[in-house]
C-alpha cells in the first residue's frame, strides 16, 4: 500500500507539470507597445492545444514570459484574463483576443474578416475600437489606433 501511494505521488509530482505539450518554438521579431508594455526585440512563440507561450528576450537575456490560456501568467504571477485586459490592453476586448493574435487567428468572432492571397485582414471600427489586424505567412500586425496598442510579430530576417 505504501509503495502504491509513493508511486502515485511521484507520478503526480513529476508528470503533473509535463502534461502540456507545446509545438516547437518559433523565433520571431516581436514589437509590443501599450500604455504599460514596451518591447521591441526577439522572442519565441510556442503553441499548444489550449494556449500559447510567449518568451521575450533583450540582448539574449529573457525579460518576460507570458503563458496565455484561461488566465494570463507573467513572470510576476497570474491574472484572470479580464483583469489583464483591463490593466494592460482594453477592458472590452473579448477574453481570447491576445491568444488569437499570437496564434494568428481571427479575432472578435471574425468581424470584418477579408481573406487575402496569403492570409487575412480585419478592420474593426466602432465607438470603442479602431483596429487593423493583418495576418500573413510571415507576419502578424495588430493596431488599435484608439487605444495606442501595437502588436507586430515578424519572421526573423
Amino acid at each position: 500500500m505504501r509503495f502504491s501511494i509513493l508511486w502515485v505521488s511521484l507520478l503526480l509530482l513529476f508528470g503533473g507539470c509535463s502534461l502540456k505539450t507545446y509545438a516547437p518554438s518559433e523565433g520571431k521579431h516581436i514589437t509590443l507597445k501599450t500604455k504599460y508594455l514596451r518591447f521591441n526585440d526577439l522572442g519565441y512563440i510556442r503553441r499548444s492545444d489550449t494556449g500559447v507561450e510567449v518568451e521575450l528576450f533583450s540582448a539574449g537575456h529573457p525579460v518576460e514570459k507570458f503563458v496565455i490560456e484561461e488566465n494570463i501568467c507573467t513572470m510576476q504571477g497570474c491574472l484572470r484574463s479580464d483583469t489583464f485586459y483591463k490593466e494592460y490592453l482594453h477592458v472590452n476586448y473579448p477574453q481570447a483576443t491576445l491568444k488569437h493574435i499570437f496564434r494568428g487567428e481571427p479575432i472578435f468572432q471574425k468581424r470584418g474578416l477579408v481573406r487575402t492571397s496569403n492570409g487575412f485582414k480585419q478592420v474593426i471600427h466602432t465607438n470603442e475600437y479602431n483596429i487593423v489586424y493583418k495576418v500573413s505567412q510571415k507576419s502578424i500586425y495588430f493596431k488599435d489606433f484608439m487605444h495606442g496598442i501595437l502588436i507586430n510579430i515578424r519572421e526573423i530576417q
